[in-house]
């Protein structure tokens, strides 16, 4: 899951992913570019081109079912609390943010270096 809360460790994972394409054997890369393209999904699947700070990502077959479908979700009182979906990334109200953190273009120019 990329994203939970806890923006230093996001911070170090979109350090690591610049770091992976600038040392990185062929398996590292893969792995650095499939990173990077959903880095780059969760700005090009909200409708103000901005990624959220925290995302949530919709995987099939994983325990937890659909929050954006669940009546807990439906019968949020506060908006902040619920969940929209867009495509498979996931958003919360208070998490619909952008603090303009410069990781993910980092990393993109690391990746094409």
């Amino acid at each position: 899951r990329w994203g939970g809360g806890d923006s230093a460790r996001e911070a170090a994972a979109a350090r690591a992913l610049d770091r992976i394409g600038l040392h990185a054997n062929a398996t590292h890369l893969d792995v650095a570019r499939e990173l990077a393209r959903t880095c780059v999904q969760t700005y090009a699947r909200m409708p103000t081109g901005l990624a959220p700070e925290i995302a949530r990502f919709l995987v099939p077959g994983v325990r937890g079912g659909d929050p954006v479908s669940s009546a807990k979700n439906k019968n949020a009182k506060d908006p902040r609390a619920r969940f929209v979906g867009y495509g498979d990334v996931l958003v919360k109200g208070s998490d619909a943010h952008n603090l303009l953190r410069p990781e993910t273009i980092e990393s993109l120019w690391g990746l094409w270096r």
